[in-house]
């Protein structure tokens, strides 16, 4: 009986232990992302595929508020 409540006791701590070392060494979150974009359109300029790069890359920059550079 005395070995279980010791049992109960070690987990209990181990697990308040867990616990605040977790928000302890937490770190507040940091502003993704905090640098330009790049995308990479293997295509030629003018062309579909970068007009519709170009017009995602703004809706992008526009959302997260960041530079967006597409790049053919």
């Amino acid at each position: 009986m005395k070995a279980k409540k010791i049992g109960f006791f070690i987990a209990f701590a181990i697990g308040i232990l867990s616990v605040t070392a977790n928000q302890l060494f937490a770190q507040s979150p940091v502003s993704y992302p905090d640098k330009p974009i790049t995308i990479i359109v293997p295509y030629p300029p003018g062309g579909f595929n970068d007009t519709l790069g170009r017009i995602v890359g703004k809706k992008l920059s526009d959302a997260w508020g960041v530079n967006v550079v597409i790049d053919c």
